[in-house]
């Protein structure tokens, strides 16, 4: 992967408020627009990067919410990847569905609404129809509805994840809800000082420009900044 890209990628979606710095970071890497990618993309994508640059572990933590107690979370992404499922419509009882994954600003939309997870629902409802007669999505029934938010959920499994856990302190288990796109941003983050960090250390060390540098391959870098630690 190119690094100089990655950085780029990076400082753009840094520049972003928290649950936007994803679909920016996705959308700068690919020259396109966020809105290209709903939300199961972005984190897979996203989850997907930082696996190549950072290693394929999560390495995370948590408290414990009985005892307070701090808990490493550690497990391979590839654990977190399930298989998308395809099938975006649903037919009971008359009624026929069809669903699609939200966007960035569906959510940003529904987050400025009163009721959100209404406002939320009815953006990822294509159509709905009972009988044939069309209905909108806030006449669905509430048993349907859970149906088809689980439907969703199984459309982008990435976009709400809960991690099991249990408390090695008092035993106590839980579940977290664990942000992919996030947790990808912050860790090509730490990738990104840690690269601009030896750019600068060889920058102040030979007549190299910050391109030539970040051009170079990690071995050959990591050459060098041995042996100019070794003078």
């Amino acid at each position: 992967m190119n690094a100089s890209i990655l950085l780029s990628a990076w400082e753009t979606a840094s520049a972003q408020l928290p649950g936007l710095r994803a679909g920016a970071l996705v959308a700068a890497l690919h020259d396109a627009d966020a809105a290209a990618f709903d939300i199961g993309m972005r984190e897979r994508e996203a989850l997907r990067v930082c696996a190549a640059i950072a290693g394929d572990m999560l390495d995370a933590e948590a408290c414990c919410a009985r005892c307070g107690e701090r808990m490493d979370i550690a497990l391979p992404l590839a654990a977190l990847d399930a298989t998308p499922d395809t099938r975006d419509e649903i037919e009971h009882d008359g009624w026929r569905i069809g669903l699609r994954v939200p966007h960035a600003q569906d959510v940003t939309f529904a987050l400025e609404s009163e009721d959100s997870e209404t406002a939320l629902f009815a953006r990822c409802v294509r159509f709905a129809s009972q009988n044939g007669c069309a209905m909108s999505p806030d006449a669905i029934p509430p048993a349907l509805r859970e149906r088809c938010e689980a439907q969703l959920d199984r459309l982008a499994p990435l976009a709400n994840l809960a991690l099991a856990v249990a408390c090695p302190e008092c035993g106590h288990a839980d579940t977290v809800a664990f942000d992919a796109g996030e947790f990808a941003v912050e860790r090509i983050g730490h990738w990104a000082e840690d690269e601009l960090e030896a750019v600068a250390r060889l920058c102040t060390l030979y007549p190299w420009s910050e391109a030539q540098v970040l051009a170079m391959s990690p071995w050959r870098r990591q050459f060098y900044l041995v042996r100019a630690e070794a003078r």
